[in-house]
């Protein structure tokens, strides 16, 4: 990192996180099957599952609630890791293209402590709403079961970014839905893990769907 941007790491990551607070406090936040998930959450160890594009709106709802988050080795990665420290996450570091078996190991090593992981696993350059294996391969090794995060919006901004990625107007409604755990073990073969890959994907579409229709 050069020096310019380590001058400024710390009064932009503390001018962004200000940022989110402010913004998600002007939110009007539609929930389904959330309070029924967090409730047990400390029963079992999970892998939140949430697309690239969405993953500013469960940062703020979820805040300080000490989960670990999968954060890449990207320019803007330490950026992200300041920012989602102040809002009271653990980060994991390393992603699909640098650092994957340190964060394949760290994402292990958290699930065996039966701690909660949030994972975007499109991530970190796409392509846009297809899971990556790594995340999947890391659940099966724990046990752990996959809960995806759907994030739907009223009125949103949709940057040309290769995620798309979607911005809450202010002042707009949201809706989070968690969907049911879906369980991974007994997959031992790259065919299962390929097949439940497809499922998760399907059910997120569906979940979607219910998601949008929350908002109507």
């Amino acid at each position: 990192m050069k020096l310019k941007d380590r001058l400024l790491l710390g009064p932009g990551s503390f001018f962004g996180y200000i940022s989110v607070l402010l913004w998600g406090k002007t939110l009007s936040i539609v929930t389904k099957n959330v309070n029924e998930t967090l409730e047990n959450e400390n029963n079992y160890p999970a892998v939140y599952f949430l697309w690239h594009r969405d993953m500013l709106v469960p940062a703020y709802f979820f805040r300080n609630r000490g989960y670990r988050v999968l954060i890449g080795r990207h320019r803007d990665a330490e950026f992200i890791s300041i920012i989602s420290e102040k809002l009271g996450y653990r980060t994991l570091r390393g992603s699909s293209t640098r650092g994957a078996t340190a964060a394949m190991r760290n994402i292990v090593k958290s699930l065996e402590k039966k701690q909660l992981v949030v994972i975007t696993p499109d991530g970190p350059k796409g392509p846009s709403e297809k899971i990556k294996e790594g995340p999947l391969f890391a659940a099966l090794k724990t046990g752990a079961p996959v809960i995806p995060i759907i994030v739907s919006y009223k009125r949103c901004y949709t940057f040309g970014s290769w995620d798309k990625f979607r911005l809450a107007f202010p002042f707009s409604k949201v809706c989070i839905l968690l969907g049911g755990p879906v369980k991974l073990q007994g997959l031992s073969s790259r065919d299962n893990i390929l097949r439940i890959k497809k499922t998760i994907e399907k059910k997120i579409l569906r979940l979607e769907k219910v998601a949008k229709r929350s908002l109507c």
